[in-house]
């Protein structure tokens, strides 16, 4: 067995910059070698197709205000796409004009539902509103600019039902993100998340997009505005 020694500080030093050097190759090459690749036609219809051990029932709230036509568009429909059908969206609408009530009555899906408020009291107390409407088992929080892939609900559903038959119950769930161009084209800062780490979510708040969280937990907590 060799003998160990105590690197000098020196060494140290020259150790932490040559790990640092190293994570930053590692970074640049995934950057350059990534590419968004969307779910094939043939998987979405099997994902459809699949028989649920438990049909449960997720809620996606989303604040709303003013929010462009294009943007608004892109998420309802990002939803209505969902390869796991059993949702419900609340838009919940704090806008002084209506510009997004006239986006929301062009869909006649009974899955989504609006709520007009009556005065705009910051994004927690909006959200907060939607939360306590929420019926689903775990709510969801979408940005109302953001979109989710077609496959979003459906990993969601498998990660529970993979819970369900470990016989545990997941206070919450979330997934990688990834930012785009305004045309929701081009995808360049993709955040692929670890597994959940509670010291890391102390200093840092990795898990933000996207975010589901088991309802009665979430009505019992709320969102505080102190946070906006």
């Amino acid at each position: 067995i060799m003998p160990s020694r105590s690197p000098s500080s020196r060494e140290n030093e020259t150790l932490s910059t040559a790990v640092k050097c190293s994570v930053l190759i590692s970074c640049l090459t995934f950057l350059i070698k990534y590419s968004f690749r969307p779910i094939s036609f043939e998987t979405m219809k099997k994902q459809m197709g699949r028989n649920w051990k438990k049909d449960r029932l997720f809620s996606l709230v989303v604040p709303a205000y003013e929010t462009e036509e294009k943007y608004l568009r892109e998420l309802i429909d990002a939803v209505i796409s969902q390869t796991y059908v059993n949702w419900e969206l609340l838009i919940v609408d704090s806008s002084e004009s209506e510009a997004v009530s006239r986006v929301v009555d062009a869909y006649k899906d009974k899955r989504i539902r609006y709520i007009k408020l009556k005065e705009n009291k910051g994004i927690s107390a909006n959200t907060n509103t939607g939360i306590a409407k929420a019926r689903g088992e775990y709510i969801g929080l979408i940005d109302h600019d953001d979109f989710i892939t077609p496959n979003a609900l459906f990993e969601f559903a498998i990660a529970l039902e993979k819970a369900d038959d470990e016989g545990k119950k997941y206070a919450f769930i979330y997934s990688d993100e990834d930012k785009c161009d305004s045309m929701g084209v081009k995808f360049f800062e993709p955040n692929i998340k670890p597994g959940f780490n509670l010291d890391l979510l102390l200093t840092n708040n990795y898990i933000c997009h996207f975010l589901m969280v088991e309802a009665g937990l979430l009505k019992n907590l709320k969102l505080r505005p102190e946070y906006d």
